[in-house]
C-alpha cells in the first residue's frame, strides 16, 4: 500500500467565502484521487472560520500572522518618520513599497539565520509553519488572488510562502492562481522568484494570468491554464438541496435565476449601488416570468455579510414577491446544487458563476471595480457570449435588459454552447493534479 503523502495546504485569507470554501475541498478530494492517501496541514488563522466539510486535517498557524504584525509596527513607524521635515515630501508610494518589502526580506534573512544555525528559531509567529512544512512532502497552494497591484501586502507574503515551500517540500505546486492586474515592477520581480522554485504552476482564467507569467522572464515550470479549482465540485444530496431551495420560499418547479450582489467589490463600498441594483431587479421581473433567489456567497467580515445585503436589496424593490433571499448555508454543495437548479446566474459572485457554468448553464457577470474586471472578464473568456461580463458602472440598464432578453430567446442554444466549453475545459482541469501523481511515482 502506498505511504500516506504529507501535503500542507495553503487556501488564502478570505475566510467566510463559500467560493474559497469550494476550491479548498475540492483540493483535498482531487488530491487523494490522484496521489493516494494524505496527511493534511492546513494553514489557517485563529478564530477564523473554516468550512464544516473539511476532512480529517491538521491546522497551524498561518505565517501570515507574523507578516501582518511586521506590516502594522512598520506602517506606525513611517507614519511617525514622515512627520519629520527631512521625510514629509517622501512619497507614499514609495514608503508603501518598502513596508511591503521589508517584511519579506525580514522573514528570508530569519530563516536564512535558522539555517546557518546561527540562531535556534526562526521566530514565534514563524516557527510553528516551519516545524510542520519540514514534514511536508507536497505544498498545495489553492487558487490565490493575491497578484494584483490592489494587494501588495499580500504580492510580498505569497511571493515568501511559495518561495521557502519549494526549498522545504519534494514539491511546490500553485494551483489556479489568479494573477493581475500586475504592473509594480518590484511585485513582479519578488512573482518572478516565486514561481521559479515551483514544480507545477497553473491558471484559473482564460489569458491574463499566464500572459503575465510569460512577460516577465517566465521559467521552466511547467504551467498551463486549467480553469478553477471548483469547476467539478460534486453537488450536493438532491433532498437537501431541496430542501434549501423551498426554505427560500420559491414556489415547487417555478423557474428562478440565482443571484448575487455584495456590499464591496475589493476595492470600495458597493452600497450606494442599492437603488441601482434594486431598480434593475424590478425591471428583470417585469420583463420576465422567472423568480429571483438570491444566494448568500460570503459570511464573514473580510468579504461581508452577503445575506443582510440581499435583504436590503429586497427591501427596497417593488417587486418583492418575486425577490427572495435564500438562507445562509455553510455547505457549499447544497448551494452548488441549488445554484445549478436556476436558468442561469446573474450579478457579482465569481463562483456563483462557475456554479452555474460548470452544471452547463449560462452567466451573466454584473460588476464594479478593478479587482473584478479581471475576475469577470478572465472567466467569461472561456465562454463568450451569450454569457457576459458587465461593467454596471459602464453600462445603463436598457443595454443589460436588452442581453438578456438575447440570452431568454435563444437559451437552449446558450445551455448547448456552454456544455460545449465545458468538455474542452474538463480535458485540462485535472492537468495539475495528473502531473502531480507523475513527480509522487518517482520519489
Amino acid at each position: 500500500m502506498r505511504e500516506k503523502s504529507t501535503v500542507c495546504i495553503d487556501h488564502g485569507e478570505a475566510y467566510g467565502n463559500l467560493g474559497d470554501e469550494a476550491m479548498l475541498l475540492n483540493a483535498f478530494s482531487r488530491l487523494e484521487s490522484y496521489i493516494g492517501p494524505c496527511r493534511f496541514v492546513l494553514l489557517c488563522e485563529p478564530d477564523k472560520p473554516l468550512s464544516p466539510l473539511l476532512p480529517d486535517v491538521e491546522t497551524i498557524p498561518s505565517p501570515r500572522l507574523a507578516f501582518s504584525t511586521w506590516i502594522q509596527a512598520l506602517t506606525r513607524c513611517f507614519s511617525l518618520m514622515r512627520r519629520t521635515p527631512l521625510l514629509k515630501k517622501l512619497e507614499r508610494s514609495r514608503i508603501g513599497g518598502l513596508i511591503w518589502r521589508l517584511p519579506f526580506w525580514w522573514a528570508s534573512l530569519k530563516v536564512f539565520l535558522w539555517r546557518s544555525g546561527v540562531v535556534s528559531s526562526p521566530g514565534k509567529n514563524l516557527e510553528p509553519f516551519f516545524q510542520a512544512i519540514r514534514e511536508c512532502d507536497v505544498f498545495y497552494a489553492v487558487g490565490a488572488a493575491h497578484f494584483n497591484d490592489f494587494n501588495l501586502c499580500g504580492v510580498a507574503y505569497k511571493s515568501w510562502l511559495y518561495s521557502v515551500a519549494s526549498r522545504y517540500t519534494k514539491a511546490a505546486v500553485a494551483s489556479s492562481q489568479g494573477i493581475g492586474p500586475l504592473q509594480t515592477v518590484w511585485a513582479c520581480e519578488l512573482l518572478t522568484k516565486a514561481f521559479s522554485g515551483l514544480k507545477l504552476l497553473s491558471f484559473r482564467d482564460h489569458s491574463l494570468s499566464k500572459s503575465i507569467v510569460e512577460a516577465h522572464e517566465p521559467s521552466s515550470v511547467p504551467n498551463k491554464v486549467v480553469f478553477d479549482e471548483a469547476f467539478t465540485l460534486a453537488l450536493g444530496p438532491e433532498a437537501a438541496v431541496e430542501e434549501y431551495i423551498r426554505t427560500s420560499g420559491l414556489p415547487e418547479n417555478a423557474p428562478f435565476l440565482a443571484i448575487h450582489f455584495r456590499s464591496t467589490d475589493y476595492m470600495r463600498e458597493t452600497t450606494p449601488l442599492l437603488p441601482r441594483i434594486s431598480g434593475l431587479l424590478d425591471k428583470i421581473i417585469n420583463a420576465h416570468s422567472h423568480y429571483l433567489v438570491f444566494f448568500p456567497m460570503s459570511y464573514h467580515t473580510h468579504s461581508r455579510m452577503d445575506e443582510e445585503f440581499g435583504h436590503a436589496i429586497r427591501a427596497r424593490m417593488k417587486r418583492r414577491d418575486r425577490m427572495l433571499v435564500a438562507p445562509l448555508s455553510r455547505d457549499v454543495t447544497i448551494v452548488k446544487g441549488a445554484v445549478a437548479r436556476a436558468r442561469y446566474s446573474l450579478g457579482l459572485s465569481y463562483h456563483l458563476h462557475i456554479f452555474s457554468l460548470s452544471i452547463g448553464h449560462p452567466a451573466v457577470i454584473l460588476f464594479t471595480g478593478e479587482y473584478y474586471t479581471c475576475k469577470s472578464e478572465g472567466l467569461v473568456g472561456f465562454y463568450g457570449p451569450p454569457s457576459a461580463a458587465i461593467d454596471l458602472s459602464q453600462v445603463p440598464d436598457s443595454e443589460i435588459l436588452n442581453h438578456l432578453a438575447g440570452l431568454e430567446d435563444n437559451y437552449v442554444c446558450a445551455c448547448q454552447a456552454v456544455a460545449k466549453v465545458n468538455e474542452e475545459l474538463l480535458k485540462e482541469n485535472d492537468w495539475t493534479l495528473r502531473e502531480l501523481a507523475g513527480i509522487r511515482d518517482s520519489w
